[in-house]
């Protein structure tokens, strides 16, 4: 029985041996591997940030306009006024931050005309 034991236990060591030798060997490896694809590698370079373009800058204006347009309506809308006239005060009172859009502004150019508010 001691000696089935023994058995076992120097067959397991070995195994156990073998993968950490194995285990060691893989690892170095993959480390000189890396280390050699880094020297033959480009340097990596930074590209600068391009300025934004003219959709971009109208997106992000569109953003801008709408959360603040949405956060004073949800304001008035706590405060008990109904939400036709809350969403007429939120955009008139915000009129400043509307987009500057042409065809925005030739259609409040034309409501103007004929006394209606945009």
């Amino acid at each position: 029985e001691k000696d089935e034991l023994d058995l076992l236990w120097n067959k397991w060591n070995q195994k156990s041996e073998k993968y950490e030798r194995t285990w060691k060997e893989d690892k170095r490896w993959k480390e000189d591997n890396i280390k050699k694809a880094a020297k033959t590698m480009p340097p990596f370079k930074k590209k600068k940030a391009e300025p934004l373009s003219e959709k971009k800058k109208a997106k992000n204006s569109n953003e801008k306009y709408h959360t603040l347009v949405t956060k004073r309506f949800s304001e008035l809308r706590k405060d008990g006024m109904d939400s036709k006239e809350a969403m007429v005060t939120a955009r008139s009172e915000l009129s400043k931050y509307e987009l500057k859009d042409k065809k925005s502004n030739v259609g409040s150019q034309v409501a103007s005309l004929f006394g209606l508010p945009m």
